[in-house]
């Protein structure tokens, strides 16, 4: 394996042993503090929706894009050419977007594997690339999950049937 590839795939697994067990800082700051340093996604002075939309970035780029690249790169069918540009016409556009969140060393660590993913690399070298960063990002996605205000749920309760016949019983009585 090439060395450059070889010290990013140990770069990105090094990155995702250090938040394995400490919460990266910028998930704090989202998630405990409500800081978006862009200033970006706060509509109407709040920053839920940026909480909403960055954890669901975050799992549909963790679960649904690498995850999903690191199968594939077993199949004979995909060339890395064709591995290549699933990744670009995927990964980075949600990269970009948690940057705007305030993820910076996620979009970061992406601009680096984009570099890495553009020169010219072996199947097996994207594979070890895609696996180590998915390492990373899975930590990062663990803790974005753990630190999520869940509790905000609980504004929005599921509508029972019984809850909808009171509900009926009372829209009536209005008429």
């Amino acid at each position: 394996m090439n060395n450059e590839i070889k010290n990013l795939c140990e770069y990105f697994l090094e990155e995702g042993k250090k938040i394995k067990l400490n919460c990266p800082e910028e998930i704090i700051r989202l998630y405990k503090y409500n800081v978006v340093p862009s200033g970006q996604g706060c509509l109407w002075d709040q920053v839920f929706t940026t909480m909403v939309f960055a954890e669901a970035d975050l799992r549909c780029m963790n679960a649904y894009m690498l995850w999903m690249l690191a199968r594939i790169s077993d199949d004979p069918m995909f060339t890395v050419d064709h591995l290549k540009r699933v990744f670009f016409d995927t990964v980075p556009l949600s990269a970009e977007f948690l940057g705007t969140c305030g993820f910076q060393s996620l979009s970061d660590n992406c601009d680096k594997l984009k570099a890495a993913l553009k020169t010219d690399i072996t199947k097996e070298e994207f594979k070890n690339l895609i696996e180590a960063f998915t390492s990373f990002v899975t930590y990062y996605h663990n803790w974005s999950q753990f630190m999520f205000p869940w509790y905000v749920g609980d504004l929005f309760p599921r509508m029972t049937a019984d809850k909808a016949e009171a509900l009926q019983k009372y829209t009536a009585q209005l008429k």
